[in-house]
């Protein structure tokens, strides 16, 4: 049997608004999420149905960074949110990957990706 499994790599449309404004002088947590259990059309026949995004947080403790992260994630795959309308699937579970401390300079001005919108991975499964 051969099938294959597409992800997307969403990128952190939010970069950054959870760090500016409230919570000055709070430590910055980067946050690196998967989600799954979503449907969304790509190329066809083929549809995504899992990601990996990452959050920069700033919060009281690491705890807090992650909850924070997980709900602006989630607010994207709720109605009216960036990827409601397309999704056939359901709002996804999200998973916590890696939550670590940063600077937030660091996390502001660090390597950042292509600037691409996504990134799609296929993989087949034999």
């Amino acid at each position: 049997m051969n099938s294959s499994v597409t992800l997307m790599y969403a990128p952190s449309v939010s970069r950054g608004q959870a760090v500016r404004g409230k919570g000055q002088g709070l430590p910055c947590s980067k946050v690196l999420l998967s989600g799954s259990g979503i449907d969304l059309p790509f190329d066809d026949d083929d549809a995504v149905i899992g990601f990996f995004t990452t959050r920069l947080i700033r919060a009281a403790d690491l705890a807090s960074a992650e909850a924070l992260a997980r709900e602006l994630v989630l607010s994207e795959w709720r109605p009216g949110g960036t990827y409601a309308q397309a999704n056939r699937g359901a709002i996804p579970a999200l998973f916590t990957e890696q939550a670590f401390p940063v600077g937030c300079l660091q996390g502001a001005f660090g390597r950042k990706g292509s600037g691409c919108a996504s990134t799609v991975m296929r993989i087949s499964c034999d």
